[in-house]
């Protein structure tokens, strides 16, 4: 059994996870009425159902990565991007991708999104965990 960020799958799940998540990123084409301004229950339900599209896609991700499909994972969590530019998680998720496909400039890239995004969308800062990745990606073979 792996633990990926935030949940776990088992050897059981993998595929099944896989299959699912695959499903998902074909039909998903953004955010629920993105485009509207909502308030009450309809905007409570475009919050849970991007919530549950990001803890999907890095599912989806994770099990991809149990497997050492590193370079399918970064493809899956690259989709999640293009439909929630302000997940942090996938940006984490898709560094940890790209380090481990050696793609450190990519990796940095990545981050440098991420920070850009947050900082004028949002006027915050990455996580700690974020910025370690960084960090990881800038120290390596110094």
């Amino acid at each position: 059994m792996l633990v990926f960020e935030f949940f776990e799958i088992t050897g059981d799940e993998r595929d099944q996870v896989i299959e699912s998540g695959a499903q998902v990123l074909l039909l998903f084409r953004g955010v629920l009425l993105a485009g509207e301004a909502l308030s009450g229950p309809w905007r409570t339900l475009r919050e849970q159902f991007s919530r549950r599209f990001l803890h999907l896609v890095l599912r989806h991700g994770a099990a991809l990565e149990a497997q050492g499909q590193w370079g399918d994972a970064a493809d899956a969590y690259r989709r999640g991007i293009e439909c929630d530019v302000l997940a942090e998680p996938l940006y984490r998720a898709l560094m940890r991708a790209q380090l481990q496909l050696g793609e450190r400039a990519e990796a940095l890239r990545t981050f440098a999104r991420c920070r850009d995004l947050l900082s004028s969308m949002l006027g915050v800062a990455p996580t700690q965990e974020t910025w370690a990745l960084r960090e990881q990606a800038a120290n390596l073979n110094r």
